[in-house]
């Protein structure tokens, strides 16, 4: 989501808001109840044994308690918007001034297993903007999807794109060839990148914050531009962003923005329609949202201010051996 802090209104009130960007709000409903055609969703084929994403489909999944990635802290900045890459070993994640109103830097860092904390992270000065915003892999962790403002216009983040020849190789300056059809007066947010790196998920803020929604685009190929893109349809009647969709596109987690709530929705095929199953109670705290899934489903990271500023946390599907 992009702009940190201040950047948000609540329905008159100014309040620190989701690292997706700015945020447009809804009223909405929030009660933690599982819509009854969703019910039928639950016991959907399960996922092969290899990954969690059954977990995720029923009405309270098993996870571990939530932890803090206390490495990644630091007291006078806002940690938000984490991607991981496609093995699960870099996290991306964008930095600002606490309560500032929008991210200046992208920052990654590394762990050598799923087992082992985050060593310090690095700034990837490369893709550092005056807003920028969340980082998305695919391809094997050659390919990039980057929210951030590189044209020189003011508080108005677009879609940009990179690619480079190793996963060791540094991120080139993106550009926006890729992204005509999906750029425009909106504030384009949240990327979220497909394993093939031929699908796109994001969110469109309109410039008055007034109205979030969540969008889906695809390829045919890497060297092919983004197709116009079409919203998705959530089921939730709110303003929403954060996308974080299953490999399979049946499950997908979003930031509800009235209440600033990671919510659930499922589905029984790419043909069916999304069912809202309501807030992720597992992980009800303060200003949670930015959810991101490791490839397996096995982890989940997003931002909370339950400590205080803005800070990366992780939560794992409980008896899971990634």
């Amino acid at each position: 989501m992009s702009p940190l802090g201040a950047r948000v209104v609540v329905v008159a009130v100014v309040a620190g808001g989701p690292g997706c960007g700015r945020i447009g709000f809804a009223a909405h409903d929030d009660a933690a109840t599982i819509d009854a055609p969703v019910a039928a969703l639950i016991d959907a084929p399960a996922a092969a044994a290899s990954d969690c994403w059954a977990a995720w489909r029923q009405p309270t999944p098993a996870l571990d308690p939530i932890v803090k990635l206390a490495a990644l802290d630091t007291d006078a900045m806002d940690e938000r918007d984490p991607s991981l890459g496609d093995d699960g070993l870099t996290l991306y994640y964008d930095v600002g001034v606490a309560g500032a109103s929008y991210a200046t830097h992208a920052y990654a860092a590394t762990r050598p297993d799923r087992d082992s904390p985050f060593a310090a992270p690095t700034d990837l000065v490369q893709l550092d903007s005056a807003d920028v915003s969340k980082l998305a892999v695919g391809g094997s962790d050659l390919e990039m999807v980057i929210s951030a403002e590189y044209d020189g216009g003011v508080n108005d983040e677009d879609l940009w794109t990179g690619a480079r020849g190793s996963a060791t190789t540094p991120w080139p300056m993106p550009v926006a060839t890729s992204t005509g059809n999906v750029n425009n007066a909106n504030h384009q947010l949240d990327p979220q990148l497909s394993a093939d790196a031929l699908t796109l998920y994001y969110s469109e803020l309109t410039p008055d914050l007034t109205s979030q929604r969540i969008m889906r685009t695809t390829r045919p190929s890497l060297h092919s531009p983004f197709a116009a893109p079409a919203v998705v349809d959530t089921g939730s009647t709110d303003s929403v962003g954060d996308p974080a969709v299953s490999p399979d596109e049946t499950l997908l987690l979003y930031t509800e923005r009235s209440s600033i709530a990671i919510a659930v929705s499922l589905r029984a095929s790419t043909s069916a329609p999304w069912l809202r199953q309501g807030p992720l109670a597992a992980i009800d705290t303060p200003d949670a949202h930015d959810a991101a899934f490791t490839r397996d489903g096995c982890e989940l990271l997003f931002s909370s201010t339950r400590d205080g500023t803005y800070d990366l946390f992780e939560v794992r599907v409980t008896g899971a051996t990634p």
